[in-house]
């Protein structure tokens, strides 16, 4: 059964084997073992893939892939399948829409849902996001968020480049802080559109006037 389970089980009973005909039993064991977090490591570096979820009129939300940019004035929900850790923070950061001179008013909601560590490395990755986002007018949201990574962004500081109002707390109810993050995201453009709008007619009034 482990044989035929896949390959990483295949490489490590196979190193195992020859250990144990080679070195003493227990150093065998410890070979092992570290083969298996190496290769387990490894594998799951390369398996993340993000996408687009836009919700519809039915239960479920439409899924897509992750568009190349960031549309503005346009709420972008975004969720990760896959470990996130510090092996795979390169490949997530890389998956992510680009934040462009276009991208204006926007807001980007990444679902962090059952993910109870983050990591440093990852969470450079949420900071330089929402760098970018902020300099174009634009907001990072994060939903699905766990007691354990509310800690994490309060003790690094990045709860206060994100801004606590931009965090949802995972509830029991599945889905229920992603629908809470977008409701704000789509109320935060309405806003920003409407300032602006206002902001346009008044500049166009005083040059009339002078």
């Amino acid at each position: 059964m482990v044989w035929k389970t896949g390959l990483v089980q295949q490489v490590v009973m196979a190193i195992t084997f020859v250990a144990c005909l080679i070195i003493p039993l227990q150093y065998a064991v410890l070979v092992a073992v570290a083969m298996s977090l190496l290769l387990f490591v490894l594998q799951q570096s390369n398996k993340i893939t993000v996408k687009k979820w836009t919700p519809t009129e039915q239960v479920l939300p439409l899924e897509e892939d992750a568009p190349q940019t960031v549309p503005a004035n346009e709420v972008t929900l975004l969720v990760a399948y896959g470990s996130l850790f510090f092996a795979t923070a390169p490949l997530f950061e890389e998956q992510l829409p680009d934040v462009s001179p276009e991208t204006d008013h926007a807001v980007v909601i990444i679902n962090l849902r059952s993910s109870r560590d983050l990591g440093s490395t990852f969470l450079q990755v949420l900071d330089r996001h929402a760098g970018e986002l902020q300099a174009q007018d634009s907001l990072l949201m994060l939903a699905g968020v766990l007691p354990e990574v509310i800690n994490q962004l309060e003790k690094t500081g990045l709860m206060r480049r994100i801004g606590r109002e931009n965090v949802f707390v995972e509830g029991q109810v599945i889905g229920q802080s992603v629908l809470a993050a977008w409701d704000a995201a789509e109320k935060w453009i309405s806003r920003e559109v409407k300032w602006r709008g206002a902001e346009a007619e008044m500049t166009e009034v005083n040059t009339d006037e002078r």
